[in-house]
């Protein structure tokens, strides 16, 4: 039926159904199949051979809607933000990052199809997929032509964010440009709170996203930046991607963000039975992550809840190594990029 709904779309140009449609069906199929994959039997081999088709459909789709009809103008200018058809910031924005994130997706789900790979993601020197390469380069002339992609709205926008520097840190040869990225990314959200901008918010309607800033005062902009995922993981991510201004960030959060509760999302017990399905209601927040310019509390924090729960490793995803079936839960279904996912990449190493 998916394949239907694929040729149908194409033939109508849009295919924006059939891709949401094929993540969602990647998901579901795991959940439903998880029980079967990983065994040495014919209905494990018939489980797997079934998955596999859903992923390859999946990549098929994507190229057909982003390699096809959006990569070949990332070069451009503003091309990409213009192809939105709105004027509003706000559409831009959201869209701009869906957008980037799918992209480094579809670059992290290559990574782990390359052969010889460790359980997690991992740092690694010339990757030799040319398909790769050229998604990587264009998620950077994305970036980097469409300058809404370096100041997030909406702090939930941290999940795109985690995708974009997994892909850019797992390639040696292109951590520069995580790097500039994380500097970007750092400047704009300081200049746009200071300036009382489009800072990012804890909102996540797109009604209040439109009317967001509302007022410009210090209670108003206190609690739209309440709690924040984003300030964390730029914090903890520039200790590996350093940037030429370093410890602005954590300058910038000592001074005017002592009131926000700097958040990291970690599976609990119930989210082997949840995160695939869409049930939102599994996971644990680890609250308070001291983001000073002494990390070592953080890395002291981060660790111990690593090591003390060990429902990450027993999600079925992770324990049979198909870990970007997680990050693709977590970018479909709205959740916080776990840090068991990215913290090898980014641990100093006296940590």
């Amino acid at each position: 039926m998916l394949w239907v709904l694929f040729v149908w779309a194409r033939d109508a140009g849009n295919v924006e159904s059939a891709y949401q449609s094929s993540e969602l069906a990647v998901l579901q199929a795991w959940q439903l199949l998880k029980v079967d994959l990983g065994h040495d039997t014919a209905a494990s081999r018939e489980a797997g051979e079934t998955f596999n088709e859903l992923v390859e459909l999946h990549f098929g789709i994507f190229d057909e809607m982003v390699s096809a009809k959006i990569l070949p103008h990332v070069d451009k200018r503003h091309a990409i933000s213009m192809a939105v058809g709105s004027s509003s910031p706000v559409d831009i924005n959201l869209k701009m990052f869906d957008l980037a994130g799918r992209i480094a997706l579809n670059i992290l789900w290559r990574l782990w199809r390359q052969p010889d790979n460790p359980p997690l993601p991992s740092v690694r020197g010339e990757c030799g997929d040319a398909l790769v390469s050229d998604l990587t380069q264009g998620l950077v002339h994305l970036i980097r032509n469409n300058p809404s992609l370096l100041a997030p709205m909406q702090d939930a926008q941290s999940i795109e964010i985690a995708l974009g520097l997994m892909a850019f840190t797992m390639q040696e040869n292109w951590q520069q440009a995580g790097a500039n990225w994380i500097e970007a990314l750092i400047d704009n959200i300081i200049f746009n709170f200071r300036s009382h901008g489009r800072y990012p918010t804890i909102e996540a309607s797109y009604r209040e996203l439109l009317r967001h800033p509302r007022e410009k005062t210090d209670e108003y902009r206190k609690d739209k930046t309440a709690g924040s995922t984003i300030i964390p993981l730029l914090r903890l991510w520039e200790t590996k991607l350093p940037s030429r201004k370093p410890d602005r960030l954590a300058q910038f959060s000592t001074e005017h963000l002592a009131h926000c509760n700097c958040q990291l999302w970690f599976p609990d017990e119930d989210s082997e039975e949840r995160i695939y399905a869409g049930d939102d209601r599994h996971g644990s927040m680890l609250n308070g992550v001291p983001v000073g310019e002494d990390l070592s509390a953080a890395w002291e924090a981060v660790d111990g809840e690593c090591k003390d729960h060990p429902h990450f490793q027993s999600l079925s995803a992770i324990d049979m190594q198909h870990w970007p079936v997680v990050l693709m839960a977590c970018r479909h279904y709205r959740i916080p990029v776990p840090p068991n996912l990215w913290i090898d990449l980014v641990r100093p190493e006296s940590s």
